[in-house]
């Protein structure tokens, strides 16, 4: 057996020793995870407790918002509350122009519904498909001319639209049944022309410069457009009327230069494009001509004539909107 000299080494203090390191080592692990338990306890508790300060804070902070609301900052706000907030500030910035475009159309859509009630369903339609198509086609020969003088395009599709809206609401007012009607004594005092021009200018400028104002388009004051749609009544009411008579008169002309020519024939007299349209339109005011929806394709002949007719009859006043337009511009 071997045998260690005790005045060298004590083998009972040597296992004594490594006894008490062990059990030290073992109070250490347990106290550690004693600790780690404590620190997860008091961990979960201060959640808790942030979590409930929290909801408190939310709380307090959305009633407040809900009792004073225009003093939320955009940071609190949620994608729909900036959303409306836009959509708000925007209608502030132009209440003037939508409240012009609704009272434009408010009348536009009277105007038509009275006439339906009236005069029926297939006059107004082809009366307004035949205005609308009238002033559309002016509005491009008028920039055609301006873009001559001037070298600038001034159309856009917001131009044409509103063209189209208001030389149709233009040719409605223009139906002339048989007998006494407030567009025939409108007509018999002021002229037709000028009448129908002034109406077209009112409604498709101000649907125009209103809606130009809001996509961004234009910068106009509320004034400056007031005294555009005024002035363009006033120019298209004066074309109408100066140029009225020389159109006759060049298409008198025609018709005389050219005789033996069905086209030019038509352009004067009793048969001309323009009197046949007013009959076929006044037969269907006077509900002769029933409305169905192929009537564009039935009655071809008749949006032919008043086509033909309408754009010699407003040759010279779109050359001279065009004239003015480039003036102005």
């Amino acid at each position: 057996m071997l045998s260690i000299d005790e005045s060298i080494c004590d083998v009972d203090d040597v296992i004594s020793s490594i006894k008490s390191s062990t059990q030290t080592q073992e109070d250490k692990i347990e106290s550690l995870e004693s600790l780690k338990e404590n620190i997860n306890e008091y961990i979960s508790d201060v959640m808790i407790i942030d979590q409930n300060a929290a909801d408190a804070i939310n709380k307090s902070k959305n009633d407040f918002y809900d009792k004073y609301e225009y003093l939320k900052p955009d940071i609190e706000k949620s994608w729909l509350e900036e959303k409306v907030d836009n959509a708000c500030e925007w209608c502030k910035e132009h209440w003037k122009e939508i409240v012009a475009i609704v009272v434009t159309i408010v009348i536009a859509v009277g105007i038509i519904c009275i006439s339906v009630a009236t005069f029926g369903g297939a006059a107004v339609a082809l009366a307004a498909l035949v205005g609308g198509i009238l002033s559309t086609v002016g509005q491009l020969a008028s920039n055609i001319v301006t873009y001559a003088i001037t070298g600038k395009w001034q159309g856009s599709i917001l131009d044409y639209l509103g063209a189209f809206i208001g030389g149709a609401v233009g040719g409605i007012l223009m139906i002339n049944p048989a007998g006494t009607s407030c567009s025939a004594l409108i007509g018999s005092i002021f002229g037709k022309a000028g009448v129908a021009l002034a109406v077209d200018a009112f409604v498709s400028t101000s649907l125009t410069e209103n809606f130009k104002n809001i996509f961004g388009i234009e910068n106009k004051s509320f004034t400056e457009i007031s005294l555009d749609i005024c002035g363009s009544v006033v120019f298209a009411f004066i074309l109408g009327k100066v140029f009225e008579g020389p159109t006759k008169a060049i298409t008198q002309k025609m018709a005389n230069k050219f005789s033996g020519i069905q086209a030019f024939e038509r352009l004067v007299g009793t048969h001309s494009y323009s009197a046949d349209f007013a009959r076929q339109i006044t037969r269907a005011a006077n509900k002769q001509v029933p409305f169905k929806f192929d009537i564009f394709s039935r009655y071809f002949k008749t949006l032919r004539n008043g086509l033909v007719g309408g754009y010699i009859e407003g040759f010279f006043e779109n050359i001279g909107q065009g004239g003015i337009d480039a003036i102005k511009d």
